[in-house]
């Protein structure tokens, strides 16, 4: 996505190109339209007043709440502001890059890996070659000391996942992603004592 939310998307378009002119224009007609009122709490506008300081090096020029009714200030804000969100939905490196999910709540979030092939944190930390070639799937019983759920039951006829060995389907396979196969047991439990916090 560039600066200039306006400009049309490609089509096909990216996936992450319509998420972010989505939210960016969702953003920009909250905190600019209508003009005439303009709520300083609003999420863009906290955000902007942060961003003063750097924008305008003479505090004398800084705009107020009541300059912003100007639309010359108001479309220079607006520029501004379509630029910093526009460069927050970059994707890193290249543009078929997985991005891989952040560690807030991931204790909450098994199974695990962009397949759902690895039951737990425990099993994630696992070599592969020593991971459970199967488990159970569809049991919301939470396992709190693996970081999952529990894999010995599914309340489906076939609840059985094959995740590994010759009858796996293509795309099932756990195999691979192997950092922090190489901690100690101890360090292995600390740090799953470590994500349960986030």
């Amino acid at each position: 996505m560039g600066a200039n939310i306006d400009s049309p998307l490609s089509n096909p378009a990216a996936t992450n190109d319509v998420l972010a002119t989505t939210v960016v224009g969702a953003l920009i007609d909250e905190a600019f339209i209508p003009p005439k009122f303009l709520n300083p709490n609003n999420g863009v506008w906290r955000a902007i007043r942060k961003d003063l300081a750097d924008l305008y090096s003479d505090s004398e020029r800084a705009p107020n709440l009541l300059s912003l009714l100007n639309s010359k200030v108001r479309d220079d804000l607006k520029s501004h502001v379509v630029s910093r969100l526009g460069q927050m939905f970059k994707v890193p490196g290249p543009r078929d890059a997985y991005e891989s999910r952040v560690l807030h709540g991931i204790w909450a979030t098994a199974p695990y890996l962009h397949n759902g092939s690895v039951p737990n944190l425990w099993e994630l930390l696992t070599p592969p070659a020593q991971r459970k070639p199967f488990f159970m799937v569809g049991s919301k019983k939470y396992d709190p000391v693996n970081v999952g759920y529990v894999t010995d039951e599914s309340p489906f006829k076939d609840g059985k996942l094959v995740v590994s060995g010759s009858d796996v389907q293509p795309g099932n396979g756990n195999s691979g992603h192997e950092f922090g196969t190489k901690l100690s047991d101890d360090e292995k439990w600390q740090l799953l004592e470590y994500l349960k916090q986030f």
